[in-house]
């Protein structure tokens, strides 16, 4: 079986499936460091074949001739600076009755990218361009004959979810570790997660899931 992680960051994910599931699985990471860094966790943990991580660039990515079996992506689609252009091809070389399981940050609506609370975190986090709405996910999946199945908003478990990892965090990290060159590192985060917590608690950003299921 193979799977592609799409925005697979360090590769955790990446490992994980290929290390439980007997599966082949291939991480694109659209930042160039942290494609190198995963790539050389899984040489280290002797992984390097069935959890390859490599750097990619939406702008211009093109899917394999032979394809995937199925697909992951945990909330990077709305990172990708071309997502207009990205799934104009089949998402990304998926085989006939592949699967999409993805997790995305979305807008309520195409109206929400003004939202004062959304706006600001946008603009913090650099996004390039607004986040889609779940609508868009679906719409564009089924240019390609990919039929959504599961559409589901996991706004309030993915709020749970950081809220107690940013806890666990505070309990364990030394205090030191906010005295040294790494505290400016971790202030930006905190800030940063303080933004995106309060856009999706305004309710014009939320946390979507989808499964989708290519047609033979």
């Amino acid at each position: 079986m193979s799977v592609l992680d799409l925005g697979s960051g360090l590769g955790g994910a990446t490992r994980a499936v290929a290390a439980n599931f007997a599966a082949w699985v291939t991480g694109l990471e659209s930042d160039h460091f942290l494609s190198l860094a995963g790539d050389k966790i899984s040489e280290k943990l002797g992984l390097m074949k069935k959890a390859e991580i490599r750097s990619f660039d939406p702008r211009s990515y093109e899917p394999p001739s032979r394809g995937f079996d199925h697909m992951i992506s945990r909330e990077r689609f709305y990172t990708f600076p071309n997502r207009q252009g990205l799934p104009r091809r089949p998402p990304p070389g998926l085989k006939s009755r592949g699967h999409i399981a993805l997790t995305d940050l979305v807008l309520a609506k195409p109206t929400a990218a003004s939202a004062p609370a959304v706006a600001e975190w946008s603009a913090a986090e650099a996004v390039v361009e607004p986040p889609w709405t779940v609508d868009d996910h679906v719409a564009a999946l089924a240019e390609f004959g990919i039929e959504t199945h599961v559409r589901e908003d996991l706004t309030q478990r993915y709020r749970g979810f950081a809220n107690a990892g940013w806890a666990a965090f505070l309990k364990t990290a030394a205090k030191d570790e906010w005295q040294d060159e790494r505290a400016h590192v971790l202030a930006a985060e905190v800030n940063l997660s303080r933004l995106r917590g309060a856009a999706l608690d305004s309710g014009a950003l939320r946390v979507c899931r989808i499964h989708a299921i290519a047609k033979e």
